[in-house]
């Protein structure tokens, strides 16, 4: 079976019908057909917002979920961060899961990674990066295959290729993996 994990703009395309939505649409009939295996980010509730709010329950997420018909998918859960994830939806840390999320980090965005956000002008740019991060972490340490986004940081192929050495396997777009795997299946 072929595990994929969907980011955040899967969801949104499919929440608001964007343009090429119905890759993601087209990812979850082949999971029915069980051609691949769908999970999605717990992270992804930290950085989505409902009516222009952020959730503040997790249960808000899974409605969330529910209302776009992606519920009952494996969540993978990110370590704990105070203030970003949630309680009963994440685990604890260890050195190496620090180390990974700092190699993530430095590919992703080019910079050295701070655990502490007293910058609030910056705190959404921060948030945001924190979540692509700990998106590609999860993807990584639950050991899935294949990571479905269209963010074109991730497949910068400076960006890219160094992912993969980390563990990412495979990092496609919602197109690139729809027609992958229906040509597979």
């Amino acid at each position: 079976m072929n595990l994929i994990t969907l980011d955040t703009n899967c969801l949104i395309d499919v929440e608001e019908e964007r343009q090429g939505y119905e890759y993601v649409i087209g990812l979850k009939s082949l999971c029915q057909q069980e051609i691949i295996e769908i999970a999605i980010p717990a992270i992804i509730a930290s950085e989505k917002k409902v009516k222009n709010q952020s959730i503040t329950n997790f249960d808000e997420f899974k409605e969330f979920l529910a209302n776009i018909g992606f519920e009952g998918f494996q969540l993978l859960l990110p370590p704990l961060f105070y203030g970003l994830t949630f309680w009963d939806y994440s685990m604890w840390a260890s050195k190496e899961t620090e180390a990974l999320i700092i190699e993530i980090h430095n590919i992703l965005f080019n910079k050295s990674v701070t655990f502490e956000s007293n910058d609030y002008e910056n705190l959404t740019k921060w948030k945001n990066e924190k979540c692509d991060v700990l998106m590609l972490w999860s993807h990584i340490h639950y050991q899935r295959d294949f990571f479905i986004t269209r963010d074109r940081n991730f497949h910068k192929q400076s960006k890219k290729k160094d992912l993969i050495k980390l563990g990412a396997k495979s990092i496609l777009t919602p197109e690139e993996a729809f027609v992958y795997f229906s040509k597979v299946g």
